[in-house]
């Protein structure tokens, strides 16, 4: 697999990888109040506002999973 730059095409099927991924392991650790915060919009705006850090695998629309760097650490880590 190739890793490639995320791209505006991306973000709503990297969106819903993010979201359930999330929702997953975290939810259950976390306040209702927060859990009900992260939706699949709030991880889209998340991503756009980070695109240029944002690197998937997968085609183009249709990425495969995610990582997100965040100055020499690695952010997050995401993968269907």
């Amino acid at each position: 697999m190739t890793v490639r730059a995320a791209a505006e095409p991306d973000l709503d099927q990297l969106a819903a990888i993010w979201h359930d991924g999330w929702h997953e392991a975290h939810a259950h650790l976390l306040p209702a109040e927060l859990t009900r915060l992260r939706t699949r919009e709030s991880f889209r705006e998340r991503l756009q506002a980070a695109l240029p850090q944002v690197r998937v695998v997968g085609p183009v629309a249709m990425p495969l999973g995610l990582c997100m760097v965040k100055g020499s650490e690695l952010y997050q880590l995401f993968v269907a």
